[in-house]
């Protein structure tokens, strides 16, 4: 797929466009304003490095959050064995996998590598099908799912 111009200054566009709307508002935030603007520009100019940073702090908050399986459990040796034949990087990242210990039926990517499932699915699943969703998930990173889900983000902020 290739991103073209338009794609990539739409959600600055459509800011301006609102700015300049409010502008006669003599209720206006300037304040508000200014930080409406700064996530209009991060939505647009989001670098890889800021992508990977936040994919690692957004992962090392989660993974405090959530009770992580022991590196010893039957979980984390199913794991193993499941993701045996999976790549070990992607888009020049190490996948790093972790387990959340829950019955919760989930699994996530992070474009920093970070792929995180929950022991949910491994009780209704058969290693096939778990492989199935893990690639499914290492799909999300190849493809840069989190930085759009970002821009997205700061976009919807601006506006």
């Amino acid at each position: 797929m290739k991103l073209r111009m338009k794609d990539t200054l739409w959600p600055a566009a459509m800011t301006l466009v609102c700015v300049a709307w409010l502008t006669g508002c003599n209720v206006m935030d300037n304040p508000a304003l200014m930080q409406a603007g700064g996530s209009a520009l991060r939505a647009v100019a989001l670098t890889d490095a800021e992508v990977i940073q936040l994919s690692t702090q957004s992962c090392a908050a989660m993974d405090a959050q959530n009770h992580l399986a022991s590196s010893g459990s039957a979980y984390a040796r199913q794991l193993s064995q499941v993701v045996a034949p999976l790549p070990r990087t992607i888009n020049d990242q190490a996948v790093n996998f972790k387990l959340y210990q829950t019955q919760e039926v989930n699994a996530w990517p992070m474009d920093n590598g970070c792929v995180r499932v929950y022991t949910g699915p491994m009780d209704l699943m058969n290693d096939d099908e778990l492989r199935g969703v893990i690639a499914h998930e290492m799909g999300h990173v190849a493809l840069g799912h989190s930085r759009a889900g970002m821009r997205t983000a700061y976009a919807t902020s601006a506006v």
